[in-house]
């Protein structure tokens, strides 16, 4: 898992829809057990005005008690008594390292079960379910409106794990912490005793806590955080048994390090990995479908290091990132430059909480098993098919790794379960072939009794897969049946067939079906964008995915020059031209209202193609009055506002009737068409007479293409799920329909598969026009979503780099696209400033093969362009003398979301304008889901487990409990 990384006319939610939904606070008597100032232990700092709830409250919702629901039968409460929670996956299980190691990736935590064997220094722990009451009235002008009220939020508190204690330096001072003690829940803060949030942090007026003020404004000031490593714990191994090696603060390091030189082709290399090694690691001998090893890969979250101003090369030298001091042993992460600020709040808040960095790998293993390699058992994947030579080359191979590679267990720690040992709440306890099911246990030796030897806890997370796939016709009612059965903790409530959903709806309670709210500032929406310039393909890719006439009309090259990475000008095929206009096009027919409406129903949505998320700020300047509201989601209209750019004049064309020049979602509809028409937009009959146009065009000047049966583009798109739903099929379906019916010379296909090989390989291998890879935000701005779209989850740098070295782009650009050029002009005014410099010229970037523009984040500034302009690294001194890219647009975009000297080029208005060009510029593709209306949800969970609201944040498993009778 990769890190973290989405259009727009100014119109609101519609005030007077037929069903309006909206969360209001309806009076409730409810909640009325809080008072002032409870009684409190320790040194005060917290507010004397604000109102709390009652210990008993609190507890309450800690340590809930309840009575079963088995008004289905005593079966529906099995699973929960057991101790287990179980979801269906509608394929077989395919070994995957993701499941049982975390330390050979990077990012956000992504809510998968695997992700309670995550083991944290200090983590954030959640408490009770939400309760929100919602009620259907009649407004004053008979529309039918739905109110909502949050009676009970989730609670939640930092909790010291693995570190039993954190060390802030503030001003010289070493600041001890440690208590993670958080008695105080604020009292609802709507005038009617009801909550304006489903999740509130708890607080501690404890000066020694995590959890006081007092923390939080220290974590801001520390120019250091150590964290005293807690004694006499322990790892244990794949069957949950202890085994006899310690939690060190040197694991700590090691884990980042092993994350970097496994994700990190040149420092592998440079530091004792074996090519060899990497070449038989991708013929499979390690877990197939694997992407660890892959060609010119690169560890790109060194930025993010930087843009918190922590140093990222002191964690990995033991001498800075590990101290002891008697019997204790502390890790420790300082400050990078002592004349900026660093801002360990946000690390704190994202990094360290939320991310895979930093997983402890247990030096002490490592180290003894490394003075035996050609005797370690259980090497090789499960599922590999190595003959016996090819596994003896390879043991004699790792004889020779060295330095860091060696002591990171870079080519055998984690390749399967038995090599792997764990540290958190629960352990990868394997797949079963009999039973089909996946599984992750509790570690019933983990340091934190009181955890342990709570009745509520879940001791098994279950996957429970299948051979023989359920299809998609069936798959609703299987769902249906099998969750009143009990066999299954969850299912989703919007796959259901509706005359399903009316039966839960009726009886919500029994059948466990609940409104939550969910906010989105962390996450990039979706995760499947066009790609301005497509990656090499090598010998696993599939044959399957655009023919050459799609190469040459999108991105100006044969399809045999960019499987090889030898495409060159990608840039500006693709965002001018026939390619632009073609794939302008390709967006602008499809209704997204519709694709979001399927695919969110029953739930009220909005069509969402941005890509951003839909609560992130957009500026934070009160003065800055271009817009009402600072959030995304009220201006989805103006965000997936759509165009098409003529490939002569580079202008906006008339989309036809009353439209104008611009499509907004508004001017949608679906009503009278017929099944096939629903998912085309408004513009779609102009845009196909000027798709016809646009191809004979294309044809007349390609004569290569010299009979009907070669002038044919093709396009295969291959979902990206193994298990997708038949929503989702739906959805891809009447995309495809729309796109078949614009032109007989334009086929294309959708596909499915339950072989997660075929998927990696698709995504990860092939010449595709989309890429596949998420990122979460580093702080709460629009800026770190560009970010995310501008070297890793796009290509925005190389259209600024394109702006600024070809006046001719730029001004063709510029009619259609006048704020990224203003974008790019001010990124030219930022690295000036700042004397950044960039080791390949921005004029020769085009020049270059796609095997290194669509990758150039691990090529600028590491490499640099010889006398006969080929590629060759930098030397060590060389690097010096150049910033990593991805600390420089990072930066940049903070800058030009927050300095006073934007504010007018770039306010809120035209921020918004920059997302919707930067969306059209590049398109939209199959997976585009959209987004809730207004951030609530309904979901289906039995009612026997107590499942806490995380909003915006990763579920947490581990806090996930049963229901327990008095």
């Amino acid at each position: 898992m990769n890190k973290k990384y989405r259009k727009f006319k100014l119109m609101l939610l519609p005030a007077t829809a037929t069903i309006a939904t909206v969360a209001v606070a309806c009076g409730n008597n409810q909640i009325k057990n809080y008072q002032n100032n409870p009684k409190k232990s320790g040194s005060s700092n917290t507010n004397p005005n604000v109102q709390y709830r009652s210990e008993s409250d609190l507890q309450q919702i800690i340590n809930p008690v309840g009575k079963y629901q088995e008004t289905l039968g005593n079966q529906f409460s099995t699973q929960a008594k057991q101790g287990f929670y179980t979801r269906f996956v509608n394929s077989p299980y395919k070994e995957n390292t993701f499941d049982w190691d975390k330390s050979s990736t990077y990012g956000s935590i992504q809510s998968f079960f695997s992700d309670a064997i995550v083991a944290k220094l200090v983590e954030r722990v959640y408490f009770g379910n939400s309760k929100i009451e919602e009620k259907k009235i009649i407004d004053s002008q008979l529309n039918e409106v739905i109110t909502r009220k949050i009676i009970q939020p989730t609670v939640s508190k930092f909790s010291l794990q693995l570190a039993d204690a954190i060390i802030l330096t503030v001003n010289g001072v070493d600041k001890v912490y440690d208590s993670d003690d958080a008695p105080l829940m604020k009292g609802p803060d709507l005038p009617d005793g009801s909550y304006s949030s489903n999740l509130i942090n708890l607080q501690s007026d404890n000066s020694k806590s995590i959890n006081s003020t007092q923390f939080l404004k220290d974590l801001k000031n520390t120019n250091k955080i150590k964290f005293r490593i807690r004694k006499n714990t322990k790892y244990i191994n794949n069957k949950g048994e202890l085994t006899k090696y310690n939690v060190r603060a040197n694991d700590f390091r090691l884990g980042l390090l092993r994350t970097l030189t496994n994700t990190d082709t040149n420092y592998r290399l440079a530091h004792g990995g074996s090519n060899t090694l990497d070449e038989l690691a991708r013929q499979g001998y390690i877990v197939n479908g694997s992407t660890k090893f892959k060609q010119d890969a690169s560890y790109v979250n060194t930025y993010l290091f930087d843009l918190y101003n922590v140093d990222f090369n002191k964690i990995l030298d033991s001498n800075e990132s590990v101290e002891t001091n008697g019997n204790d042993e502390f890790f420790v992460i300082k400050q990078k430059s002592p004349n900026t600020p660093a801002n360990f709040d946000l690390f704190f808040n994202s990094t360290l909480l939320y991310s895979y960095e930093m997983q402890p790998i247990s030096t002490e293993y490592i180290t003894e098993k490394s003075q035996n390699l050609s005797k370690l058992p259980y090497f090789f994947a499960h599922e590999s098919n190595l003959t016996n030579e090819q596994k003896t080359k390879i043991r004699e191979e790792l004889l020779n790794v060295s330095g860091i590679a060696k002591e990171t267990g870079a080519y055998w720690y984690a390749n399967t379960p038995e090599l792997t040992l764990y540290a958190g709440k629960y352990y990868f306890a394997g797949y079963n072939n009999n039973s089909f099911q996946a599984s992750w246990k509790l570690n019933t030796n983990y340091w934190d009794k009181n955890y342990l030897n709570n009745p509520r806890r879940i001791k098994t997370f279950i996957e429970q897969h299948t051979n023989n796939p359920v299809s998609k016709d069936a798959l609703p009612k299987y769902y249906f049946n099998n969750y009143k059965a009990g066999l299954y903790s969850t299912v989703s409530f919007s796959e259901l067939e509706q005359s399903d959903k009316d039966i839960i709806e009726k009886d919500a309670t029994t059948y466990g079906l609940r409104t939550t709210q969910s906010k989105n500032v962390k996450n990039q929406t979706g995760f499947i964008y066009p790609t301005l310039i497509p990656q090499t393909q090598d010998v696993s890719g599939s044959s399957n995915t655009i023919n050459d006439a799609f190469a040459k009309l999108v991105y100006g090259n044969s399809l045999e020059n960019i499987k090889a990475g030898k495409a060159t000008n990608v840039v500006k095929a693709y965002t001018t031209g026939l390619g632009a206009e073609f794939m302008n096009i390709l967006s602008a027919v499809i209704n997204w209202n519709e694709v979001s409406r399927e695919n969110l129903k029953p739930n009220p949505s909005i069509p969402w193609i941005s890509g951003f998320a839909e609560d992130i700020k957009i500026r934070n300047n009160d003065n800055d009055k271009s817009l009402e509201f600072n959030t995304l989601r009220p201006y989805y209209d103006k965000l997936s506002t759509l165009f098409v750019v003529d490939s002569d004049t580079g202008e906006k064309v008339d989309l036809g009737g009353n439209l104008g020049n611009e499509l907004q979602p508004s001017e949608n509809s679906s009503t009278n068409k017929t099944a096939k028409e629903v998912y085309q937009s408004a513009a779609f009959p102009a845009l196909k007479e000027r798709f016809k146009k646009l191809l004979d065009k294309f044809f007349a000047a390609h004569t290569e293409f010299d009979t009907t049966e070669k002038q044919v583009v093709n396009l295969h798109f291959l979902s990206p799920y193994t298990n997708e739903s038949a929503q989702n099929l739906g959805i891809y379906a009447g995309i495809t329909e729309v796109y078949n019916s614009l032109d007989p010379r334009f086929k294309v296909t959708t596909s499915n598969t339950s072989v997660r090989k075929e998927i990696i390989n698709y995504y990860s291998h092939s010449s595709i026009p989309w890429t596949r890879t998420g990122w979460g935000y580093d702080y709460n701005l629009v800026g770190s979503g560009f970010d995310g779209f501008t070297t890793y989850n796009g290509q925005l740098f190389n259209v600024f780099a394109l702006i600024l070295s070809d006046t001719e782009y730029k001004t063709k650009l510029s009619k259609s696209y006048p704020l990224i050029v203003k974008a790019a002009e001010r990124f030219k005014e930022f690295i000036d400033n700042n004397n950044y410099k960039f080791s390949i010229p921005f004029n020769k970037l085009s020049n270059l093969g796609n095997k290194y523009t669509s990758n150039i984040s691990v090529y600028m500034n590491s490499y640099k362009l010889n006398d006969q302009n080929n590629l060759v690294k930098l030397s060590e001194q060389e690097k010096n003398n150049y910033t990593n890219l991805g600390e420089i647009t990072s930066k940049f975009w903070l800058w030009l979301n927050t300095s006073e000297s934007t504010e007018n080029d770039f306010n809120k208005a035209n921020l918004l304008e920059l997302i919707k060009e930067y969306r059209n510029l590049t398109g939209v593709n199959f997976t585009i889901n959209g987004a809730l209306k207004d951030s609530f949800a309904k979901i289906l969970r039995n009612p026997n487990y107590v499942i806490p609201s995380t909003q915006d944040n990763p579920t947490n498993w581990t806090s996930v409990q049963v229901v327990v009778e008095k």
